[in-house]
């Protein structure tokens, strides 16, 4: 019982003393708890994820949806400056019986707005009534049609987890996302011309036929809005969008850029109340947005792992006269996010490429890939191209033509049958040849 005892407390000592490899593929583990129900983190100028929490599970969007219904506006609004809409009674049946206890822009029957207005509208002052009208404009008229528009997007942009109910966000049973779907929509919406300025804006003033006086929208993101929240700004963020409902929690899609280094942000579900049931007096979506984005930018730097300069690699070159191998490089460098301090000296090389190559080749030409594993993990693969241009040798081609030639099952039938041939040719004429013979001896013994 004695040996039994101290040989796991051996095991134990071991276990606890010998060093794990750091995973540098998977997301890392903050330092405090992330109270949000689902957060998606990703480094934008390397792609990688730094921190997730239920990344594919389903939550409610609120009017983090309204970021769907920009993208559909800027791609079917040819002009958004010169394109009107009129507000129609219609338009704004959904809201009748809700007075103002959502989120709008006082939206009047008959008041006549650019498109760029509206947009504003929803991107800033997250202006469900806003999100209504655009919606039947661009829908024909209709806001389901715009809701199925919404869906067909979703589908074709791979939002496999998500589906709308409606152009706003306002609570639906049937209307839901994931953080990761919302990483989808969010870094195509950043591609789009006019997205980032809108988000970034905190004020926008407009006047309409209706109201001739300046009409201020103000920014819901009390996060970049230092002149109203200055308790609460947080200089390196950059937009995107916020959402609340009852269901769906505090929400906050951001990015923040800092020291060189770009983030963007999924934290959706953040409670409205603490432990106790008492309404937190300021949403939590803010308090842990600068939380996560400042363990990023103080732990992760970006280590550059592979550059054209660092790679000295060559294969075997045939059918040139004169040279041997052939060069190698790489088009782009290969950058990578690691915890500060990380260790890469162990970093390992796979080369992914033909025993040999032959001219002629063109200086660019994909040849094959380099894997780079760290710590027993694949974290990249990095093509491979010809770094010069060669030339075929003639001679060297048509003699390699010949020698393949030989090699193949054609010719080695073909010089069978031609051995075949002569061996058949052979003992015909042998035979012809006898009988000849005997003949002529026959003859003679008759005279």
């Amino acid at each position: 019982m004695k040996r039994l005892a101290l040989f796991l407390a051996i095991v134990l000592l071991f276990t606890i003393f010998i060093p794990v490899p750091v995973s540098v593929s998977a997301s890392y583990q903050v330092p405090f708890e992330v109270q949000a129900k689902a957060v998606y983190l990703v480094n934008l100028d390397t792609g990688q994820v730094v921190y997730e929490k239920n990344a594919q599970e389903t939550v409610f969007p609120a009017s983090v949806t309204k970021i769907m219904t920009a993208v559909l506006v800027l791609e079917n609004v040819r002009n958004i400056d010169t394109e009107t809409i009129i507000v129609e009674p219609y338009m704004l049946e959904e809201f009748q019986n809700l007075g103002y206890s959502y989120s709008n822009a006082g939206l009047l029957n008959y008041e006549e707005f650019t498109v760029r207005d509206l947009l504003y509208a929803i991107l800033i002052q997250s202006a469900s009534d806003a999100a209504d009208v655009l919606a039947a404009h661009v829908g024909g008229g209709s806001i389901s049609t715009f809701v199925s528009m919404m869906n067909d997007k979703a589908r074709e942009l791979g939002m496999t987890g998500t589906q709308f109910a409606n152009p706003h966000g306002l609570h639906n049973d049937n209307h839901y996302t994931t953080a990761y779907d919302l990483y989808i929509l969010t870094t195509y919406a950043m591609k789009l011309p006019g997205f980032m300025d809108m988000v970034q804006t905190n004020a926008y003033d407009f006047v309409t036929n209706l109201r001739p006086s300046a009409n201020y929208l103000i920014t819901t993101n009390y996060l970049q809005d230092n002149a109203r929240h200055p308790e609460l700004y947080y200089a390196p963020i950059r937009g995107i969008k916020t959402g609340t409902t009852d269901e769906a929690g505090s929400c906050l899609v951001s990015t923040a850029t800092k020291d060189g280094y770009t983030y963007l942000l999924i934290l959706m579900g953040a409670p409205l109340e603490d432990e106790e049931g008492e309404t937190y007096a300021v949403r939590q979506a803010f308090v842990e947005t600068p939380k996560l984005y400042n363990w990023a930018f103080d732990n992760f730097s970006v280590t550059p792992l592979i550059n054209e300069s660092s790679l000295q690699y060559e294969i075997p070159l045939e059918l040139c006269w004169g040279k041997d191998f052939l060069q190698l490089k790489i088009v782009d460098n290969f950058d990578q996010l690691f915890p500060n301090n990380y260790d890469t000296t162990s970093l390992q090389k796979v080369y992914r490429l033909p025993d040999s190559i032959k001219a002629p080749v063109d200086e660019g030409a994909l040849v094959g890939t380099m894997d780079l594993i760290l710590s027993g993990e694949l974290i990249g693969t990095v093509n491979l191209y010809a770094a010069e241009s060669v030339e075929r040798s003639l001679p060297l081609f048509l003699f390699s033509v010949v020698i393949e030639g030989i090699k193949t099952t054609w010719f080695k039938l073909g010089i069978l049958f031609f051995a075949l041939f002569w061996l058949f040719f052979i003992i015909c004429s042998v035979v012809t040849n006898r009988y000849r013979r005997m003949y002529a001896n026959r003859k003679r013994k008759r005279y």
